[in-house]
């Protein structure tokens, strides 16, 4: 469950290196779109988040994910402020997380009361981070990146992952 919720999380997840051209968050700051657990062959993600630029390092962060332990064949978006200090993006993650978000079935957002419900089932499934503040620290390798997520400080090795950044038009696509 806490895999999951870190994840989910991630999709809360941005960065100013030694010098802006050398930055892993330029494609970001340039309108591309992260995806989480990319597989370019296939052109998926298992989360999509943009971010817009507020003032200095402040962003608002809006993704779109699977969480099939939580709420099983819904994409789930979401939005949340964040900062971005050196190579990590965090958030402190709040109810407001899950009692805001939007819920999709087959293309077509849920009821309300289905909304009402999977809100309160995300909510559960985020316990664990409540309260507490969640980073994504984007590596940059060539034309490779990483992602590893600590909660607190501390390092969630399962919940590192590959990530692109892709054109919001080249066709990419979430996968559960």
């Amino acid at each position: 469950m806490f895999r999951i919720a870190a994840a989910a999380a991630l999709s809360l997840a941005a960065s100013d290196c030694a010098r802006a051209e050398d930055s892993a968050w330029e494609p970001a700051k340039a309108g591309m779109i992260e995806c989480f657990a990319a597989d370019l062959d296939n052109k998926t993600c298992q989360g999509m988040t943009a971010y817009q630029w507020k003032d200095g390092d402040n962003v608002i962060g809006s993704a779109r994910f699977y969480n099939e332990a939580a709420v099983p064949g819904a994409v789930i978006t979401t939005r949340w402020p964040a900062t971005i200090k050196g190579d990590r993006n965090c958030s402190l993650i709040t109810q407001d997380y899950a009692m805001t978000a939007i819920f999709e079935e087959a293309g077509m957002p849920v009821s309300e009361e289905k909304t009402m419900k999977y809100r309160k089932i995300l909510a559960a499934s985020l316990r664990e981070i409540t309260g507490k503040t969640v980073c994504a620290r984007i590596g940059k390798y060539g034309r490779d990146y990483t992602v590893q997520i600590t909660v607190d400080g501390r390092e969630m090795p399962s919940s590192s992952n590959w990530l692109a950044f892709v054109d919001k038009n080249a066709g990419f696509t979430l996968k559960p």
